[in-house]
């Protein structure tokens, strides 16, 4: 995370940024929020393959093959996007980690867990969500280094999740603080969309 840092604030990179993207005030909202969001979610996700096998007695590859049901879920999120509009999707995506992370933490057995990285697919179809909100919320001129901006706090969010999961992991003998985290903060990742986000990012006329 600390890489991430020093690389995108580095001076030289900073004074590439236009002006007009610093003054975008809902650009940078968005930037937090998704960044939040992303930690919020992935502080859950991160260590599953090791809470799995350490507390629910998981095989190896019955870990490898819910990673696989994962993909079928971003299929299904897919096909939701094409038929919701995208601040609907992004609302039900948002719930559906949710409640994988809740089935996970309080029922594990195999069948909650299969219900759980079905709804994971979800992560993966949010971020098509991310370009589509930067595109709405900034110029076409400035719309490569935003993204380019956006995509680098996410994965900053991201090495951050890892290094904080790693560390709530071993704190209790149940290694479930890492979900209960996420089942807390992802609620506030909601209402800050439904709040925050979903008035500001619109969307084109039907």
């Amino acid at each position: 995370a600390w890489g991430w840092c020093v690389i995108l604030f580095h001076p030289r990179i900073i004074e590439k940024i236009p002006r007009k993207l610093f003054k975008n005030k809902q650009y940078w909202v968005f930037v937090g929020f998704f960044g939040f969001l992303t930690l919020s979610q992935q502080i859950g996700f991160t260590l599953l393959p090791n809470f799995l096998k350490d507390v629910g007695n998981f095989s190896q590859s019955t870990i490898g093959t819910l990673y696989s049901v994962s993909f079928l879920g971003t299929f299904l999120g897919n096909v939701l996007l094409a038929r919701t509009r995208p601040r609907t999707s992004f609302l039900i995506f948002i719930v559906a980690s949710w409640v994988g992370m809740v089935l996970l933490l309080f029922f594990k057995v195999p069948l909650a867990a299969w219900i759980a990285f079905l709804l994971f697919g979800s992560l993966t179809a949010m971020w098509l969500l991310k370009a589509a909100a930067n595109g709405r919320l900034v110029s076409e001129d400035v719309q490569g280094i935003a993204f380019g901006l956006v995509e680098s706090i996410t994965f900053m969010a991201m090495s951050a999740s890892s290094a904080i999961a790693g560390v709530l992991y071993g704190l209790t003998p149940g290694h479930t603080l890492p979900l209960i985290v996420s089942v807390v903060s992802i609620p506030l990742a909601f209402m800050g969309w439904l709040f925050v986000m979903r008035p500001i990012t619109g969307e084109p006329p039907n």
